[in-house]
């Protein structure tokens, strides 16, 4: 297939500088500026809150610990604006030598004929990376053919968060296990005044309330194997019990149950506030969360419908990072020294992300240090899958 017009120009931009490249649990910045007689590496991210912080440490100490580059972080927005904001860079000749794109952004990369993949690049440089080392269902996301495109940076996955008073309050433990169940306790929990809403939409209700509803209950998405058998895939999600999920989440959004985040507050502010009782976001929101909730708060899986026995697996998102251009301009030794330098820092300060035995995420995420593989050392979803690697849901 040819690369999308999007990203055409009529010859490659001309690349000075080397990029860097991070495995580990991503988070926003603005790195130090450009010292003189280094080589600046210009990093697009959508990074920002708690995960902007942590991304900025890394790229403070990653500067810090030599003296050749300086790494400098951009925040350029959300997911989506990075990749607009990369593409229009490209086509004016402009573009960073590395950029964080999210998951559904991997087939603009990998077909744009703008990218190196991250494993060709290293093999062909001489580095020995124990490839298999990558934690499965994280690396093959990122991966085509086997080999891998971009390098993991921040992966995450939907979760079901909720306010431990709110559901004591009302005579529950715990959400339900199944949707059917879970409205009979959100309905309670506006009947009896516990509070002004059951739950709140996510902004990005597409991903969690519709995809990974589909991969939990095991329908399609679309053909050829949700398309990773081939790019003639054709939307099938109109035809399946999706269309009863968004039938049920129109009733509760009329009987009030359900609300919207109005304009100046987001879904996340909502749910920390208290003012609504649940909150299905990515684990990525743990930071936030964790840093800004004024509520006793817990998290537990998304529910599945009562005839789906046992539920599969909710799928990654997240984003990896993408090396643009064809790296032209540094000597071999140099081209791959901060893919190695920054991934080591990565995995050093990889127990900042990981939750503490006992604590609330628990449930939903392995508390036990990952080995220092170059795989991103996010909080393991016990309920990932992909490509067919389908760990145990508990």
């Amino acid at each position: 297939m040819e690369a999308p017009t999007c990203w055409t120009a009529e010859e490659e931009p001309p690349m000075k500088k080397i990029a860097f490249i991070a495995a580990m649990f991503g988070v926003l910045a603005l790195a130090t500026p450009a010292q003189a007689a280094r080589v600046e590496v210009q990093w697009w991210h959508a990074m920002s809150g708690v995960l902007g912080d942590r991304l900025s440490e890394l790229v403070e100490k990653f500067n810090a610990s030599q003296d050749k580059y300086t790494v400098v972080a951009v925040a350029k927005g959300n997911y989506d604006e990075v990749t607009n904001g990369v593409i229009a860079a490209y086509r004016a000749k402009r573009p960073p030598e590395m950029v964080q794109i999210a998951e559904r952004g991997y087939m603009t990369m990998l077909l744009s004929g703008a990218v190196v993949p991250v494993q060709d690049l290293l093999e062909q440089k001489g580095y020995k990376i124990d490839w298999p080392d990558f934690i499965k269902p994280v690396a093959s996301f990122w991966s085509y053919k086997g080999r891998m495109s971009a390098m993991p940076f921040n992966s995450s996955t939907p979760i079901f968060w909720f306010n431990k008073e709110h559901f004591q309050k009302a005579g529950f433990d715990k959400p339900a296990d199944t949707w059917q169940e879970l409205e009979k306790q959100l309905y309670a929990i506006k009947a009896k005044g516990v509070s002004e809403c059951g739950t709140v939409l996510p902004g990005d209700f597409y991903w969690s309330l519709l995809e990974n509803y589909s991969a939990i209950n095991n329908q399609p998405y679309g053909t050829l194997a949700n398309g990773f058998d081939g790019l003639g895939t054709e939307f099938v999600y109109n035809k399946t019990k999706v269309v009863s999920q968004v039938v049920r989440l129109k009733k509760w959004l009329d009987d009030g149950v359900l609300q919207i985040a109005g304009q100046g507050l987001s879904p996340e502010q909502l749910f920390t506030s208290g003012r609504c009782s649940t909150f299905v976001n990515s684990t990525a929101s743990h930071g936030n969360i964790e840093r800004n909730a004024k509520i006793d708060w817990s998290a537990t899986f998304l529910p599945h419908e009562n005839d789906i026995n046992p539920p599969l697996n909710s799928t990654i998102g997240g984003g990896a990072i993408w090396l643009i251009g064809d790296l032209i301009g540094l000597p071999v030794g140099q081209r791959v020294h901060l893919l190695v330098g920054v991934g080591a820092r990565a995995a050093d300060d990889s127990h900042l992300v990981r939750p503490a035995p006992g604590h609330p995420l628990d449930e939903v995420a392995d508390a036990h240090p990952l080995p220092p593989v170059h795989g991103s050392p996010v909080m393991q979803a016990r309920h990932i899958q992909i490509h067919g690697v389908l760990p145990e849901r508990h």
